[in-house]
Parts: structure tokens; C-alpha cells; sequence
């Protein structure tokens, strides 16, 4: 239920042309109707009239003609119905896909992470043409179906009552019996496959994505062996629901057998007992094969829509997941003058775990300040910068810029007022100047340069064959880890916020790279607020301030120079550890 209820969700804003597909589709039914009670007219005729006396074709071309106008008639208007679906089936196929991308991208990062990105744009475009199955086999072929049956039962019922409670309560079993097999029994496999086909979409994708791990490890054989186990649950699940997609088509087709009988026997008892003429035989026995043709077609199509059913639950599964976050009611822009940070009394454990990361946690960072954030991993840093960006939103106290708070402002501004330079920069399989013009879109290509420029990155695009229009390949894997890094200070240089994080922004380069680098990163900070994550405690030697994380509490802060002085200190025990590491490098 919940997937048809948001596919008749979909027709939302479109019911004058709903109305209009189902009255064109109707009147062809009936026009499709008439068509056998013609021809047994023109047969009457035909056996009522001595052939030797009939002077003219006036009479028999009468009923010849109006069946042709007749079926001609049903052409074109079903024509028009099945063009008019189309066009709105279309639209709604791009409005559920985009909805449905749209509400992903709205969903946390807590419950992305939980999320196989193969599996999701499987189940959006699976959905998409789920729509499509849907609008056809409700609307052109089962509507259609439907109406041609109780049309012709109805004319039944009228002339001879026994033939048309026989003919109704045919038609009941066989649809009760259709609907019950399918959902009944071929309903949950084929949920279960299309749940295992979901995961073979996610699998495949995140092994491809990692493509450059499964080779150094020369894991293809374990990656084909764990798609392969997902295939062969598809398989089994996928073959229970064929098996008994098969059984209810053999189930069909003997329902329908018996009907047929019996209605032939009653038509020629009723022609026998002089109650019909063949004419109205030849209509009952006409119209009965149209009716077994819409019948058959009816459960052909049971079983498509169960299959559509299936599909579109991903979807509707979907627009189903709560946001949990979002913008407060009436939420304004940020609005950032000097980019000072305050954490006021801010308590915080991640949703999966029942452990506090912070507790009380309390901190200003001053407009312009340069702070370095040092610690052990674990120690609080990270999620420090997470709950800036509102990734996550606090359990308790609150977390304000320029004395906003961050829950009350939109959360689009919020996140343009900090450029983040990951220690993995993503990039997208686009050109480079895409990339660095993802900081801010429609920016001028002069500005795009600039950008590159401050971020020492000019020189080695311009060395490319196509210079900035150059792809970067799936996540950047073209690129050396240099060259990504510097695209992503570039995006940073270019955005012009007010505050600028750098999460362990040098820790995977080598020494020569990580001080031209920092070399940029220290252009970048000047005269913004500035969040350095460091392992490498060479980064933040020059910082104002350094902050040391324990447990998610700050147990030190000073200069570099004041911290060192502490013989015993978190600080300086970091240091000895780096510079450990450092000669063993």
C-alpha cells in the first residue's frame, strides 16, 4: 500500500489530465463493446434475409460501416489517451527521480554513511521506470480492461441474468485468485530480490569506486566472490517469485478455460431453448473472446504491476526517511562579519553510540583567530568541525557565529560561510575548472585562475594537455594527492569565506609538497578565522593558538612556545611522539 499510495501521490496537481486519460480510455472501451453486438447484428441480418432477394447492400453495408467507424473510432481516441499518458507519465518519471535524488541529498551524513551510494541511485532509477510500468498498466490496460469486462457482463446481465452471474463470478475468481497469488505468494521474493539487487548495485559500485585498492592488494578474486554471493541470493529469491509468477499464469489460463465453457454452453442452450439468435450467439461468443483477451491481459498485467509494486518501494521508501535535519521555521541567511566561533555548555554523542564525546563542552575562537586543533585520534577534533558545518546537531547548549546560532540560521548560508580543505579532497569526474568552480558556481574564469594561482595550482594545470578543461576521473584519480589537495585550497581561495578549516590537510603528502602547500594555506588565512586539524604538529607551530583534545575535553591551549614549556604536558608528549615518528620516516 504505501508504494501505490505514493505513486497516486505522484498524479498530485495533474487530475484534469488524469480525468481526461481515464474518460478518453473509457469511451474506447465501450466503442471496443459495441463491436460484437454489430457483428451479430449484420449476422442476424444475414440469416434473416434470403440472399436471393436482397436487391441492394444497403442494409448489410450499414452495420459494415459503423464497424469500421467504430474501430476506427477506438484507434484514435485510445491513441490520443495513450499520447496524453506519455506526456504525463514522462514528467512524473523526472519529478519522482529528481524528488527522490533530492531528498537523499537532504538526508544526514550520519545515515549516509550507513548507505551504499550504488544502492541508492539503483533503487531512484528502478523507481523511475517503475512509474512508467505503473501509469501504463493502470491507466491504458487495466482501466481499459476493466471497463470492456463489466460492459460486456453488464449486456449480459440485461439479456440473459444466468449467463452474466456466471460471467461475473467467473471474472471475480479469476481476478481474486490473480490478486491473491501475486501478492500472496510472489510478492515478498520479489521484494527480497529486488532488496539483494539494491545491494549487487551497491557492491559493484563500491568496489569499482576502490579500484585502485582492489589492485594493489590483487583482491579482484575476493571481490568477484562477494558480488557473486549476493547474485546467487539474487538468484534464489528471483527464481521463487518466477516459479510462482509461472504457477498463477497456469492458474489463469484454466480459470479462463472453464469460463469459456462454460459460457459456449449456455450461449447454445439459450440458442437452443429459442431465447437467442445466432446473431446474439455470435455476439455473446464474440464478445467473450475479447473479454477473454482483456482477462488474460488483466493478469498479465497483475503480475506487472506487482513486479512495478516492488520497484517503486525503494523509491517510496526514500521520501519516506525522516529529515533529521534541517532548517528552523523562518530560518535567515548567516550573516558573518568577522567569523567569530562560540561552543557554549554543548553536549554531543553520535547517534549509534551511547558514549558522550562532549560534555559541557565550552570554547570561543576569536574573529580572525588562527587556532590549531592537536590531539590524539578519538580525542574530539573532527566532530569539533562537524558540528560547525552542522553535519550533526548538538544534544545540549548551543554553538554560535558572530552570535548567531547555527540551529536557527539556514543551514546553505551557514555552510558557504566555511571553506573546508579535507585531508582527502573529493573531486567529481568533471573538468578541473568544474571542481574549483564548485566553491562558487558561475564564477568567471578569470576568477577560476586567480583562485588556482593563490593556490600554487596554475602552473601544473596549464602543463596539462587541455589545461583546465581536463577530467580529474572518478574522485580525482588522475590527479596525484598534491595536485588534489591544491584544487581543493583553490575551491577555498575562490569561496572567500570568512572561516576556513583545514582538516589534516598535509598529513598524506610528502615533506616537499606539504611545505609548498602550507605556503598556500598560510596565504588563505589571512584575515579569516582559521580551524587547523593537525597530526603533523609541524602544521600549527604558527597558529595563535593551539588547543589540545582529550576525551572531548581541551586539557591545554597556548602558543607553541608556551605549551612546549610544560616538561610534563599533553602537548609536548605529542610532539615527542611526531618527532619519533618523523626520524622513523
Amino acid at each position: 500500500m504505501q508504494a501505490l499510495h505514493f505513486f497516486l501521490g505522484l498524479w498530485r496537481g495533474r487530475r484534469t489530465s488524469l480525468i481526461g486519460i481515464l474518460v478518453l480510455i473509457s469511451l474506447a472501451a465501450v466503442m471496443e463493446t459495441l463491436l460484437p453486438f454489430t457483428i451479430g447484428r449484420l449476422v442476424d441480418f444475414l440469416v434473416q434475409t434470403d440472399r436471393h432477394a436482397v436487391r441492394n447492400w444497403h442494409d448489410p453495408a450499414f452495420y459494415i460501416v459503423v464497424m469500421a467507424g467504430l474501430a476506427l473510432a477506438v484507434i484514435v481516441i485510445r491513441d490520443v489517451a495513450y499520447r496524453l499518458t506519455v506526456i504525463e507519465a514522462s514528467s512524473i518519471m523526472v519529478s519522482a527521480a529528481q524528488s527522490g535524488f533530492e531528498r537523499v541529498q537532504r538526508l544526514s551524513t550520519d545515515w549516509h554513511t550507513h548507505s551504499l551510494s550504488g544502492s541508492l541511485t539503483r533503487k531512484i532509477s528502478r523507481g523511475m521506470w517503475a512509474v512508467d510500468t505503473l501509469a501504463e498498466g493502470l491507466l491504458t490496460e487495466c482501466w481499459t480492461a476493466l471497463l470492456l469486462s463489466l460492459t460486456f457482463i453488464g449486456i449480459l446481465m440485461w439479456h440473459w441474468p444466468l449467463l452474466g452471474a456466471i460471467s461475473l463470478a467467473g471474472a471475480l475468481i479469476y481476478l481474486v485468485v490473480t490478486c491473491w497469488v501475486s501478492i500472496a505468494l510472489v510478492m515478498p521474493p520479489a521484494r527480497r530480490a529486488n532488496t539483494t539487487d539494491s545491494l549487487a548495485s551497491g557492491v559493484m559500485g563500491d568496489a569499482l569506486a576502490c579500484q585502485q585498492a582492489v589492485k594493489a592488494f590483487a583482491a579482484e578474486p575476493v571481490e568477484n566472490a562477494r558480488v557473486a554471493q549476493v547474485f546467487m541470493q539474487w538468484r534464489t529469491h528471483t527464481r521463487s517469485a518466477w516459479h510462482w509468477m509461472t504457477t498463477n499464469f497456469a492458474i489463469q489460463q484454466l480459470l479462463l478455460l472453464v469460463l469459456r465453457v462454460w459460457v459456449t454452453l449456455l450461449a447454445v442452450y439459450l440458442w437452443s431453448k429459442g431465447e437467442a439468435t445466432a446473431g446474439e450467439i455470435v455476439f455473446v461468443l464474440t464478445g467473450y473472446s475479447v473479454l477473454d483477451i482483456h482477462l488474460t491481459d488483466m493478469g498479465r498485467q497483475v503480475r506487472v504491476l506487482q513486479r512495478a509494486l516492488n520497484e517503486i518501494e525503494g523509491l517510496a521508501d526514500l521520501h519516506d526517511q525522516p529529515v533529521t535535519l534541517d532548517d528552523a521555521p523562518g530560518a535567515k541567511s548567516l550573516a558573518v562579519s568577522g567569523g567569530a566561533i562560540a561552543f557554549e555548555q554543548v553536549n554531543f554523542a553520535y547517534p549509534a553510540s551511547t558514549k558522550a564525546i562532549y560534555s559541557a563542552f565550552d570554547l570561543h575562537v576569536n574573529a580572525g583567530e588562527r587556532v590549531g586543533l592537536v590531539g590524539s585520534s578519538g580525542s574530539g577534533k573532527s566532530t569539533f568541525v562537524k558540528l560547525l558545518h552542522r553535519l550533526y546537531d548538538v544534544e545540549k547548549g548551543e554553538i554560535r557565529i558572530d552570535g548567531q546560532r547555527i540551529d536557527q540560521v539556514s543551514m546553505a548560508s551557514l555552510r558557504r560561510a566555511i571553506a573546508v580543505v579535507p585531508q582527502d579532497p573529493v573531486l567529481f569526474h568533471r573538468s578541473i575548472e568544474d571542481n574549483i568552480a564548485y566553491a562558487r558556481p558561475g564564477a568567471s574564469p578569470e576568477a577560476i585562475r586567480q583562485a588556482a594561482r593563490m593556490a600554487e595550482a596554475h602552473a601544473f594545470i596549464e602543463a596539462m594537455p587541455q589545461g583546465y578543461a581536463t577530467l580529474v576521473g572518478e574522485r580525482g584519480i588522475r590527479l596525484s594527492g598534491g595536485e588534489r589537495q591544491r584544487i581543493a585550497l583553490a575551491r577555498a581561495f575562490l569561496a572567500d569565506a570568512k572561516i576556513v578549516v583545514f582538516d589534516e590537510a598535509t598529513a598524506s603528502l610528502d615533506n616537499v609538497t606539504e611545505r609548498e602547500i602550507e605556503q598556500a594555506m598560510h596565504r588563505l588565512m589571512v584575515g579569516r578565522t582559521t580551524l587547523t586539524i593537525a597530526h603533523r604538529l609541524s602544521t600549527v607551530r604558527a597558529m595563535d593558538r593551539i588547543l589540545v583534545f582529550e576525551q572531548g575535553k581541551i586539557v591545554e591551549q597556548g602558543t607553541h612556545d608556551s605549551l612546549m614549556l610544560a616538561p610534563h604536558g599533553a602537548y609536548r608528549r605529542l610532539v615527542a611522539a611526531s618527532q619519533r615518528e618523523q626520524v622513523l620516516l
